[in-house]
């Protein structure tokens, strides 16, 4: 009995617990008060990868910014990540929702515009399906049947409901510190919506102008971040999209854009 109470307990709060794990360690790196290994790797992952997010979500009518805020609580911009569910790359698409939804098999989701071009496209289904930001990013994280059976509502899960809070929030601080940053034309975005507050603090994220890089030193990150996105560019092939709004894969011949400033938030 003490083992099945144990199990139960197990399965009701560790979720949760993990969640709030990946929100200090995503908070503490996008503020600068801190730098391992984890979070060096991390702003060098979000250089790399910052021209593709942009592109790609505005071809998919979402904006960036969104984009950027979901991916930071993903993946940490990781796009080898696989988690213990096999979601994989980027976006942490499901292979399962990857193959029904758009006919990729999962060593497709590792290709950083790939993942962020179905992770794009499945939150705007479910936004259009739901209506709500929240409603969506709820759907992207539990599934829509999850939502419809909670009747069009955030789940009572504490890991989905932690997501939704979390991505939520940092979206805000992102549109805070970027206002300029958009889309031309409609987007899925949170206009419409209460300001989210995080779970822990209760108050919003904060970003820095300039994150620190401590004794790692801002020049070598911009340096690997750059070495890093050539190889990228020069090795992986690019996704494109058919009239038809198939996928199509194929060689891209569009350059990633370049690097610029010492962090994420540079001024």
């Amino acid at each position: 009995m003490n083992k099945l109470i144990w199990a139960l307990t197990a399965a009701l709060f560790l979720p949760t617990l993990a969640e709030a794990g990946q929100r200090e360690r995503v908070e503490s790196c996008l503020k600068g008060r801190k730098q391992p290994p984890s979070c060096r790797n991390m702003l060098a992952n979000y250089w790399k990868h910052e021209s593709v997010i942009e592109r790609v979500a505005c071809l998919e009518g979402v904006d960036p910014r969104l984009m950027k805020s979901l991916i930071a609580y993903e993946s940490m911009y990781d796009n080898k990540a696989v988690s213990p569910v096999s979601a994989t790359g980027l976006t942490q698409v499901m292979p399962a929702t990857a193959m029904s939804e758009f006919g990729l098999n999962r060593s497709r989701l590792y290709h950083p515009e790939t993942s962020v071009r179905a992770g794009a496209r499945y939150l705007n289904k479910m936004h259009r399906q739901f209506g709500r930001l929240d409603l969506a990013l709820a759907a992207y994280n539990a599934g829509p049947g999850k939502v419809k059976q909670a009747g069009n509502r955030i789940p009572n899960i504490g890991e989905t409901k932690a997501y939704v809070s979390n991505v939520t929030a940092l979206y805000t601080a992102f549109k805070q510190k970027f206002p300029d940053q958009q889309c031309v034309g409609q987007t899925v975005k949170a206009a419409a919506t209460t300001p989210v507050q995080t779970a822990s603090t209760g108050g919003r994220v904060a970003l820095p102008s300039k994150p620190t890089f401590g004794s790692y030193g801002a020049t070598k990150q911009k340096q690997a971040a750059v070495h890093t996105a050539r190889s990228v560019t020069r090795n992986n092939g690019g996704v494109r999209f058919s009239q038809h709004g198939g996928m199509q894969f194929g060689r891209e011949n569009s350059r990633m854009g370049s690097v610029s400033g010492n962090g994420i938030y540079s001024n």
